[in-house]
């Protein structure tokens, strides 16, 4: 088969007919599909050229051979990508909304666009290398330049007079006195607390900070490093407020203090995470499309859809993702090819506000299976109860003669030992050389409280041999002096957590120096060291039902302000009352926790505090209305 040159790039139809003309129809049908592109895809340049880890940006792609392009980063770890990228009608250009996740590992990545021609170079240069970095200073660029020729020949002939230009440039300016660069993060939640950082030159000039719009958003003081290069402001997002950009504003004694970018002066405030309720259809062919239609919540800001593990199912190439009004219903056109693993995927939808869960349940999976049965609406089942107090029937008394077989006793000489030799297969045996590190304590999800200092433990071998702790994503978590035993087995160091590090998980870093060489401690088992950070809720309001019967389960519901941290439930006394995991959320009346609850049919009858535990901390064990249930005899 040979292919035009000017012929149009797109799916084609494989037809194939028998003698009399019949067409013989391909099994399945989209085996039939031809895909005509128009070449390897190829990269030559990329903008920007690095990030911060914990920030959203749109990453532009300019090349060739783009059309139907998926954009990765290898490695691709701690980093979210936008499956449905928008791409110019020539090919040229693509453009991806990415998340760098706080932990993300500080470094070169090589950035790579797949089509259906095949990939770009994975091999890192200059026009696919985009960098994860700790801090950034300022930009500059892109700068254009002429086209620079060789002349070949001797060059006796006088040059004759060439005029180039007009030459196009980005706008140069030179800043005189204070300025401002940008300020992170770009998203804020509702219903959260959190501090907008902006970096800069001379901010110890400022004198107030405003945001525009500032509905919805309470302001407390903000606070400027002695350099006065980064300056923070603590907001407080309310649960209603409206879901678009917002501008920070400095000002100083002479007058507003600019952004050197007036678009890095904007943050988005945004819905929470979503969650993913329900999914229909459960089950999707090979080798054919259909729109998925998931039920939950938060779906608003979507910028994405995708499925882990993909292994052919994703969303379907320049479809579009349609959210309901009110965020509680999505519906995504997908495609599960032909040689579509066959078993279940996690469905994940990625949004302004996060990602939702990424822990396999019935709710959020779908299964790819070669063959798809009869598919059964909702069936409907009257509703089921429970009879209590009816009396029960007294068995009847019988005698029955039961034959047995004759019992006898068999006298025999002691048995043989016998010897039997096998390979007995075992699990992998590891040799460490060296120091290593086995955990930590506390550990995720446990942790430290904010603007607390606490103990962080860690046990291992050869500790004695460490040189430095540092964390992993935030510069505002500090270790002091450490201490370790005469084993080298365990080592304590007080752990200091600012006042302004965002609540969430963190990671540890041990390096130790033997023979003048530092290196990373291994851990053993291969695990990241991290822990919780976190901070004790505001308020607490109520928690419901407030009376509980022994023997029976519950859904109970706590009340109050400042619950996103809190990871376990537990009652004073503890014996008979086992609590479920906690699920966070928001309503019309604020935030609330929901968590199932069952107590034992033995459970000591009398009232009991209820407490909550977040990284580092437990609320207050003292009995008030708020905090306080009541266990009663089954009524």
């Amino acid at each position: 088969m040979s292919v035009a040159a000017n012929a149009i790039a797109g799916a084609r139809s494989v037809v194939v007919k028998d003698a009399s003309g019949k067409v013989l129809p391909f099994v399945p049908a989209a085996a039939s599909q031809l895909v005509l592109t128009t070449g390897q895809p190829e990269i030559f340049s990329i903008e920007p050229l690095y990030a911060k880890a914990g920030t959203l940006l749109q990453l532009k792609v300019r090349g060739r051979h783009l059309h139907n392009g998926k954009l990765a980063l290898l490695p691709g770890i701690d980093v979210a990508i936008d499956p449905q990228p928008v791409i110019n009608t020539d090919g040229t250009e693509l453009i991806a909304t990415i998340q760098l996740y706080p932990l993300a590992s500080v470094g070169p990545r090589v950035v790579q666009i797949t089509t259906p021609s095949g990939q770009s170079s994975a091999e890192l240069n200059a026009a696919n290398q985009f960098s994860i970095v700790t801090q950034i200073n300022g930009t500059l660029g892109p700068v254009f330049a002429p086209v620079v020729g060789i002349m070949v020949g001797d060059g006796s002939r006088a040059p004759s007079n060439q005029s180039i230009g007009p030459v196009a440039a980005s706008s140069l300016g030179v800043v005189v006195g204070g300025a401002a660069y940008n300020v992170t993060p770009k998203v804020a939640v509702v219903g959260t607390s959190l501090n907008l950082t902006v970096t800069g030159v001379g901010l110890q000039a400022v004198q107030s900070v405003s945001l525009l719009a500032p509905d919805g958003i309470t302001q407390s003081a903000f606070s400027v490093n002695p350099e006065g290069t980064v300056l923070t402001l603590p907001i407080t997002v309310d649960v209603a407020a409206a879901k678009v950009a917002r501008k920070i504003v400095l000002r100083t004694a002479s007058g507003r203090l600019s952004f050197v970018r007036d678009a890095e002066s904007s943050f988005l405030v945004a819905a929470p995470a979503p969650e993913i309720i329900a999914t229909a259809p459960q089950v999707i062919k090979a080798g054919t499309s259909t729109t998925l239609t998931l039920r939950g919540k938060n779906f608003r800001d979507v910028l994405g859809v995708r499925f882990e593990p993909a292994d052919g199912l994703a969303v379907t190439a320049n479809g579009v993702i349609t959210a309901n009004t009110d965020g509680t219903l999505l519906t995504v056109p997908v495609t599960a090819t032909s040689a579509a693993v066959t078993g279940p995927r996690t469905v994940i939808v990625v949004a302004a506000g996060g990602e939702s869960s990424n822990v396999t349940m019935a709710a959020n999976t779908v299964q790819v299976a070669q063959q798809v049965g009869a598919t059964y609406a909702d069936v409907s089942a009257p509703a089921v109860g429970l009879l209590v107090g009816s009396a029960t029937t007294e068995p009847t008394g019988s005698a029955l003669l039961v034959p047995a077989a004759l019992v006898g006793v068999v006298v025999q000489t002691p048995p043989i030992a016998v010897t039997d030799n096998r390979i007995v297969v075992g699990a992998h045996v590891g040799v460490a050389v060296g120091g290593f590190v086995n955990n930590i304590a506390p550990t995720t999800p446990d942790g430290f409280l904010i603007g607390s200092t606490a103990t962080l433990a860690v046990q291992g071998l050869g500790l004695d041999k460490t040189s430095a702790i540092t964390s992993l994503g935030h510069a505002g978590i500090t270790f002091g002096a450490w201490a370790v035993n005469s084993q080298g087995t365990l080592l304590t160091v007080p752990v200091t957590v600012a006042s302004n590090v965002p609540a969430g998980r963190y990671g540890v870093s041990l390096s130790q120096t033997v023979n003048g060489v530092t290196s990373r401690f291994t851990t053993v088992p291969a695990a990241t060291l991290q822990f919780n950070i976190g901070a004790l809720p505001t308020l607490l309001e109520s928690v419901t039902p407030i009376v509980l019967e022994q023997g029976k389960s519950y859904t109970f519901t706590v009340r109050g302000d400042g619950l996103k941290d809190v990871y376990e439930l537990l009652t004073e006394p503890g014996a008979g009352v086992q609590f479920g995991s906690v699920q966070w959320a928001t309503d019309a009346l604020g935030e609330l926790l929901t968590v199932s609850v069952r107590i034992d049919a033995t459970a000591a009858i009398g009232s009991r505090v209820v407490r909550l535990r977040v990284p580092g901390g437990l609320t207050s064990s003292e009995a008030v209305p708020a905090n306080t249930i009541t266990i009663v005899s089954p009524q």
